[in-house]
């Protein structure tokens, strides 16, 4: 938004020494996030917050040729995670799989947005992973021969994370990194053909909470270079953010990230465009679509569905100082999520 102050750095820990969550948005990482301190007492509390606690990593490397993305998640009783890539050139999805399993089986993400982060899942033949080793994420995937994923993003030289921290309804509190803008590296094999995500970007989603029992919402997220220089995104409608707060809502191009209004989507579909604005036309993105990955489970008290949808941004964001910067082609996704969990 333009004439955005700049956002204070993480604070050293979530909680404060009353034992508050920090509430606000930061420039930068926390070290860990640790929800078990917010259980209320007792064995009911105990078990309210197993059943309400959430967390999960998503990770998305594209470049020219290929577009991959890979979530781990922990969701209370259940755990899952999923991958899936598009050939950029055709729109042609060339794999995509998913598992669900039960929680520190089949499925772990620890509590470290940044340094020492780990995610990983094992589960109906399709093995994921994602660590933190330095300034390096490391994106893993494999499903025997018919995909794999072996790729970095590395954080050096790219702008800060941005972190919020925000309430929930209900007494909850939600914890989300968001980190774009990465350069990219490694390959993707499937189909029978390998595709570079050499010169490629990507970012990175870490989320961990205490969330309603009912969650939705519409998220965009772009990565990439606009003008020459890396740039990347983060546009979120819903997940309990109440209306007129610019919640998850970030740009990241520089040294450290700013955040964007709030905006508002106009949902298409798997190929009809999709929209995301703010009520001052300071955020005006058209989305095209070009391939999709859509899920429904329903496991007892668990449901989920949601598509994601690849393709390219075509608009403008403002930049902190004023003034906008421009996108066209740029690449990401988009999705539409509801879960009762």
């Amino acid at each position: 938004m333009p004439g955005s102050p700049p956002l204070p750095d993480a604070p050293p820990a979530l909680l404060d020494p009353a034992g508050a969550p920090r509430l606000g948005a930061y420039a930068g990482s926390l070290p860990e996030v640790d929800l078990a301190a917010l259980a209320a007492p007792g064995l009911a509390g105990r078990l309210r917050h197993l059943a309400r606690a959430k967390r999960w990593t998503y990770a998305l490397a594209v470049s020219d040729g290929v577009l991959a993305a890979l979530a781990i998640v922990e969701a209370g009783w259940f755990a899952g995670g999923f991958a899936w890539a598009l050939d950029r050139a055709t729109g042609t999805v060339l794999w995509e799989g998913s598992a669900a399993g039960l929680p520190g089986r089949h499925a772990a993400v620890n509590g470290r947005p940044a340094e020492g982060a780990r995610a990983r899942l094992a589960a109906g033949g399709l093995a994921l992973s994602v660590e933190r080793d330095g300034t390096r994420w490391r994106l893993a995937a494999s499903a025997g021969k018919a995909f794999a994923l072996d790729a970095a993003l590395d954080a050096a030289g790219a702008p800060a994370p941005f972190t919020l921290v925000a309430p929930v309804p209900g007494g909850g509190v939600r914890v989300t990194q968001k980190a774009a803008a990465l350069a990219a590296s490694g390959a993707v094999r499937a189909a029978g053909r390998t595709f570079s995500l050499d010169g490629g970007s990507g970012g990175v989603d870490f989320t961990a909470g205490l969330l309603a029992r009912e969650t939705s919402w519409r998220w965009a997220f772009g990565t990439g270079r606009a003008g020459g220089a890396p740039l990347g995104f983060n546009l979120c409608e819903g997940f309990g953010i109440p209306p007129g707060d610019p919640g998850e809502n970030a740009a990241f191009a520089g040294g450290a990230p700013w955040r964007l209004p709030p905006v508002a989507f106009g949902v298409g579909g798997e190929s009809s465009p999709w929209r995301i604005s703010s009520a001052g036309g300071e955020v005006d993105l058209a989305f095209r679509p070009a391939g999709a990955h859509r899920e429904s489970r329903h496991l007892g008290i668990l449901s989920t569905r949601f598509t994601q949808v690849a393709g390219t941004f075509e608009g403008r964001i403002p930049l902190p100082g004023g003034g906008a910067v421009a996108v066209s082609g740029f690449p990401g996704v988009v999705e539409d999520h509801w879960a009762r969990w």
